[in-house]
């Protein structure tokens, strides 16, 4: 009787061995059409000729329309745009360090942000790391000393996981039944307004929980001369170090996020605070909050096609026209963010 039963518990934990190795073929293979993977196979086939390079989260994916871009300035005749959505600045790092030994041509970086990002921590937990930001998986290694220096457990966490990609990917995983899951509890209902980032009202919940508490946030990096995280340091260094030319651009926002949070006393203070950062970096900052109306907005951050075009026509001219000041002058240019308006 116990021999009976030792043949079923191998039969079935051999069979259990079979589904998962199995399961994690099939992810492994779908997981080469996820965007992390798309955005590494566009590098290979683009980077070499791009000579302007834009790094960030959703807000670079859409607000920046390379065509326009390079339409409106002469001297960037091809732009690449890297922006991915719910991503951060680890992974921003990540890219541009695979792109560098691509990047033959590339002659300037773009990173956008908006409100504190540049000084905020990324978030780091396992639970963090999903999705667009499973690209972390894919260079274990370098995520794990961005994200978690000096923490062998989490090195070999970050190995661990990039070997199995049910893990890895199961954020992908769970975001097709999620999307059948809504589709069926929004039967007989109006559609929802959404976009390809996903719901328009989800992006309302990257917004501070309110002014005061923004304010006070502000005071306190201010106050605390917080420097840039480990991320955005790195990304500024990594350009200066292939000596190219580095911009930090405030992306455009609505009015009512601006006159709700960028009125506040302490506004002021902590642009001036990242500007002097960034340039300390021999960086550039600009300051284009203001430059796109509210009537060329999808949602709470990102702009639609009328609004990119003429965010990215716009920032070609300046940056354009800083690039041949300094020609001229045969130095490095720079942009004064109180002009730039």
């Amino acid at each position: 009787m116990r021999t009976f039963r030792s043949k079923h518990f191998a039969v079935a934990a051999l069979t259990a061995v079979l589904v998962v190795v199995v399961f994690n073929f099939v992810v492994e293979h779908f997981s080469a059409n996820l965007p992390p993977q798309v955005l590494l196979k566009r590098i290979r086939e683009n980077a070499p000729s791009a000579q302007t390079i834009f790094l960030g989260n959703s807000q670079i994916a859409s607000d920046v329309d390379p065509a326009a871009f390079s339409r409106a300035c002469s001297y960037a005749p091809v732009s690449l745009n890297l922006g991915m959505g719910f991503t951060y600045a680890s992974e921003h790092c990540l890219v541009l360090e695979y792109l560098l030994p691509y990047a033959r041509s590339a002659d300037t970086i773009i990173y956008g942000f908006f409100d504190t990002l540049p000084t905020d921590s990324v978030p780091a937990g396992g639970r963090d790391l999903v999705g667009n930001r499973a690209l972390a998986y894919l260079f274990p290694d370098r995520a794990s000393a961005l994200l978690a220096p000096g923490d062998r457990a989490a090195l070999w966490r970050m190995r661990l996981v990039a070997h199995v990609p049910m893990i890895r990917e199961r954020a992908a995983i769970w975001a097709k039944v999620e999307r059948v899951r809504r589709r069926l509890s929004g039967l007989g209902l109006p559609p929802e307004d959404a976009n390809r980032f996903g719901r328009a009202k989800d992006f309302t919940a990257f917004e501070p929980a309110d002014r005061d508490t923004f304010e006070a946030r502000l005071r306190s990096l201010v106050g605390n001369q917080q420097p840039l995280n480990d991320s955005v340091r790195e990304i500024v260094r990594l350009s200066f170090a292939r000596h190219l030319k580095f911009y930090l651009i405030e992306m455009p926002m609505p009015a009512i996020h601006r006159q709700r949070f960028y009125t506040t006393e302490s506004w002021p203070a902590y642009q001036r605070h990242v500007q002097n950062l960034i340039e300390s970096g021999h960086g550039h900052f600009i300051d284009a909050s203001d430059w796109v109306a509210d009537e060329n907005f999808i949602d709470a951050l990102h702009l639609n096609e009328n609004g990119a075009a003429l965010f990215s026509a716009r920032l070609a001219r300046e940056i354009c026209q800083a690039s041949r000041a300094a020609d001229f002058n045969h130095e490095s240019p720079r942009v004064d963010p109180t002009t730039s308006r």
